[in-house]
């Protein structure tokens, strides 16, 4: 019997790879972020990554959501925006 394929994605800060169901899915349209499925291109990020300092959360992602990095006023906290979903919440019905 054949096995069932599992979707193997990399996460943008460490570069290591995992099941697709492991990391954390985070899109970028028209410079806001948003959490969940969807269509279109998106980054993923690990747990462990998550948890990293501010300083290199912000220099992994600024390669793939600098836009949206640049938005970002000073008082606001990238990692905090991540870990607790303040971005808009945007989830596919399956």
């Amino acid at each position: 019997m054949a096995q069932k394929f599992i979707p193997i994605r990399t996460c943008v800060v460490c570069k290591k790879r995992f099941e697709q169901q492991i990391l954390r899915r985070y899109r970028l349209i028209n410079s806001s972020l948003f959490f969940g499925n969807g269509n279109g291109r998106s980054f993923y990020l690990c747990e462990e990554c998550l948890k990293k300092d501010e300083k290199i959360l912000r220099k992994s992602l600024g390669r793939v959501a600098g836009s949206f990095i640049a938005t970002l006023q000073n008082g606001q906290n990238l990692k905090e925006i991540l870990l607790n979903g303040d971005c808009s919440n945007f989830r596919d019905s399956k």
